[in-house]
């Protein structure tokens, strides 16, 4: 047929591809950009090594990488399973296998294994070493040597330690993005209806970082939505070893079947020594150094020098891991509960803690001089790292009666919290303290949580409790306990009571701890009585504490003169302190001094604009009562029904004023104006007593909500 083709170029078909590499059942979720630079590392170097924990995905990743080096490696790309070898002898074997070389007569089979790929440009996978991983190493080792076209990729928990090696440490999935992808992505496959919503993605997210972001325990977590809730998934984490299993009958290995049949394939695996040490680090919540596994952990049969030696090898098989950055160690959360089994189960689990304890209770009061004092970022910095030891060291306390040990804890810490709000420090101080076992500086510390929260009849009577254990209502014991009173009865409206407990804390207060000046120089009570002899005041403990150089007391004392000014008209220095205390909050890391500042700021800055004005009692509402300080929300509340009431909003200038009658009913004297001022401008609406009695059914919750909605 005329201009019709009869000359046709080759049919393009794929080549086929030479080699073994397993495809695997389900889609790969996560990791594209470190698949890449995985396959780059391969090309470029001939031995590259992954390295990490059981369960965390380094045979999947290997795989995903190879499936991009086909190409690459001409030769093909072969996969050694070693897991099921039982000896190191049978490696080679498993090899051979795996390339289906067979030995010729009168040559040992490694050599027929390296004649075979002499020349050729392959890839061999040597899959799950570390069981025999000399006998991986000598492999590899020949290979390099003789096959010089032949790249090597292995997966082990730790390295092979061949010439030429590159490590690559495989991580966790981030449990922000693509752990939670992957158990959506699985939890998908077990049930073809699951659609997460906003809410169960909140509990995903809680799983994921519960699970460590470890591949394998999320799969075997997701596989069990068929037949619980997330919330009951959550709820029965605790028990994760339980829990955490996938059926036997889909012909997976047991390590891939159970969380603890993984843990345990690297755990058997152990020295005496290597497993002793590891149970014993199970105590440390969080991170730790490694003075405190030495002190810990380094008691009989292990001696303290040795422990350094044991904590590298750990490292070095994936079962502690290393922050090289901060030099601090850390297990993940299933090999700690681990670990601790193994720990209980040797009966040596209460004698570690006690330990842990101990140590952490003398290493707080070292901290607590630091904090107080010059070294306040130092001080800081090491509360900041120790939080979870500490609240773990305080349960145990608490568990075992240790109430000395739980006195100096909080002791210790009062500051460090009080400065970054940590409340918890308050739930810790108050335990002990209905235990019936604080000390006066625990009762203390109680009462002035107990003022923070807006619960001054609570804060009252732990306030005499502090007072009351003293040995002497003037020892420096007791100076926190009449602190705490001084703001509790100033707050709940008995001015008589606060000065004459604000006296009482400032002869108690002991002069050579650097954070007494706080009690010294308060001026709250002050500042309406005799408000011109506070600057004085603020300038001579500012003069005391100068050489210091202690941020945080330095935020303290830039707020505290806000205060002064305020109370002698100097409205332009006090916003400069304001402002002062708003930057130096920041830098010592103490959200307590910044949010305070910021709520300042929002009811005393001239000037702004509706919208800005706006924003700053947005962002000091919402920040005070993140923080939960209420005695101290209710400051900007209130000047924000009167700025709505001045405005014309009668509506929701009366409903706050309603619900701060029942919140705060003893009027909180730094407010007392504002509110008469605000309830004056309602007076002249007809519906303003029934705005205010329709808002007593308010929580305290609901009207931090109302506020911002309506801001």
């Amino acid at each position: 047929v005329p201009d019709l083709l009869d000359d046709f170029a080759p049919l393009a078909s794929a080549m086929p591809v030479k080699g073994n590499l397993p495809a695997p059942p389900t889609t790969f979720v996560g990791r594209d950009e470190e698949v890449k630079g995985l396959a780059a590392e391969v090309v470029e170097r001939r031995v590259v090594s992954l390295v990490g924990p059981g369960g965390v995905g380094k045979t999947r990743l290997s795989i995903e990488a190879a499936r991009l080096l086909t190409e690459a490696f001409v030769d093909g790309v072969w996969f050694v399973e070693l897991a099921p070898v039982g000896e190191p002898e049978a490696v080679v074997h498993a090899v051979a296998s795996a390339l289906s070389v067979t030995p010729a007569a009168g040559v040992e089979l490694l050599d027929s294994i390296v004649d075979t790929l002499a020349g050729r440009r392959a890839l061999v996978i040597m899959d799950n070493c570390e069981h025999v991983i000399g006998a991986a190493a000598k492999v590899v080792a020949e290979l390099v040597r003789g096959a010089p076209s032949v790249s090597i990729l292995s997966t082990s928990r730790e390295p092979l330690g061949v010439g030429g090696e590159r490590v690559w440490d495989v991580a966790a999935l981030d449990t922000e993005v693509e752990a939670v992808r992957l158990f959506c992505d699985r939890a998908a496959a077990a049930v073809r209806t699951f659609e997460p919503s906003e809410t169960d993605l909140t509990l995903i997210a809680t799983i994921c970082e519960r699970l460590d972001g470890m591949p394998l325990a999320l799969e075997l977590a997701a596989g069990r939505v068929h037949s619980m809730s997330l919330a009951q998934l959550g709820e029965r984490l605790a028990d994760r070893f339980r829990l955490l299993r996938g059926p036997a009958r889909d012909g997976s290995p047991e390590r891939h079947r159970t969380l603890r049949a993984t843990v345990d394939w690297s755990y058997r695996l152990l020295t005496k020594n290597e497993r002793t040490l590891f149970d014993r680090l199970a105590v440390f919540a969080g991170s730790f150094d490694l003075h405190a596994a030495e002190v810990v952990c380094g008691t009989t049969p292990l001696d303290p020098l040795d422990v350094f030696d044991l904590v590298a090898s750990l490292v070095d098989k994936s079962l502690v891991l290393l922050d090289r950055d901060g030099g601090r160690y850390q297990l993940l959360e299933t090999l700690r509960q681990f670990g601790a089994e193994q720990l209980d189960g040797r009966g040596e689990l209460q004698t570690i803690r006690d330990s842990h304890l101990e140590h952490f209770a003398d290493s707080a009061e070292r901290a607590r001089h630091w904090f107080e004092g010059s070294e306040n970022d130092r001080g800081r910095e090491w509360f900041g790292r120790e939080w979870n030891n500490i609240r773990s060291a305080l349960e145990h306390a608490e568990t075992t009666g240790a109430w000395t040990h739980a006195n100096r804890l909080v002791r210790a810490s009062h500051w460090y919290a009080m400065a970054g709000a940590r409340s918890e420090h308050g739930r810790w101080a108050e335990g002990i303290a209905r235990s019936g076992n604080a000390d006066a500086q625990t009762f203390g510390s109680a009462a002035l949580w107990a003022w923070f929260h807006g619960e001054y009849d609570s804060g009252h009577a732990l306030a005499h409790q502090a007072v009351n254990a003293a040995a002497d209502p003037h020892d420096p014991s007791a100076a926190l306990g009449w602190f705490a009173l001084t703001q509790v009865c100033w707050y709940s409206d008995r001015q008589h009571d606060a000065v004459t407990a604000l006296d009482a804390a400032r002869r108690a207060a002991d002069p050579i701890e650097p954070f007494n000046v706080l009690i010294e120089a308060w001026v709250h009570p002050t500042v309406t009585f005799s408000p011109a002899d506070a600057q004085p005041l603020i300038a001579a403990a500012r003069a005391k504490i100068a050489h210091l150089g202690n941020v945080t007391l330095d935020g303290f004392m830039a707020w505290l003169s806000s205060c002064a000014d305020h109370g002698v008209g100097d409205h332009q220095h006090e916003l400069i302190e304001l402002r002062e205390a708003v930057r130096l909050g920041a830098e010592a890391k103490a959200p307590l001094i910044e949010a305070i500042a910021v709520a300042m700021l929002a009811v005393r800055s001239p000037g702004l604009s509706g919208q800005e004005r706006g924003n700053q009692y947005r962002a000091s509402i919402s920040r005070l009562h993140e923080l939960g300080i209420w005695s101290l929300l209710y400051l900007p509340i209130t000047a924000l029904a009167e700025w709505w009431a001045e405005l014309g909003r009668f509506e929701p200038a009366g409903r706050i004023i309603g619900a701060l009658g029942h919140l705060d009913p003893g009027g909180n004297n730094n407010v007392a104006d504002a509110r008469a001022h605000t309830a004056a401008l309602l007076d002249a609406h007809p519906e303003s007593a029934a705005w205010r009695t329709q808002a007593t059914a308010m929580s305290r919750d609901d009207l931090v909500a109302y506020c911002l909605d309506h801001l």
